[in-house]
């Protein structure tokens, strides 16, 4: 637990900060919810400058140059996905831990006291 917390407690990067451990979070974060989900993840490869593509799709639906936004993103969005596949040896406690959450979500007590945390300020 205490690694969870030292984790939370790092600082966060500053918005343009190119720090590595940044984009490493990044990549792990639906690695991480494949396995919490138990399920593989697709996430597309967003191509550089992705608001200029953006805006290179509205420009192109607005002018008819495509039909429709669908068909400007086959011209000009990702291509292909990231896979992240569910990692039976991570599922596991991640299955348990949720089993553990649903039975304090069950518990009266436990769940109006939850909710009173939310009155402390």
């Amino acid at each position: 637990m205490a690694g969870l917390i030292e984790k939370l407690s790092e600082p966060k990067p500053r918005a343009g900060d190119t720090d590595q451990r940044a984009c490493a979070e990044q990549r792990a974060s639906p690695a991480t919810h494949a396995d919490i989900l138990g399920w593989d993840i697709r996430v597309p490869r967003i191509p550089p400058h992705v608001t200029a593509v953006s805006a290179a799709i509205h420009g192109a639906v607005a002018t008819c140059v495509v039909a429709d936004f669908a068909e400007g993103s086959c011209w000009w969005s990702a291509k292909d996905c990231l896979h992240y596949r569910t990692r039976p040896e991570a599922t596991v406690p991640y299955r348990t831990l949720y089993e553990q959450y649903r039975e304090l979500s069950q518990n009266t007590a436990v769940r109006i006291s939850v909710h009173r945390l939310n009155d402390v300020q």
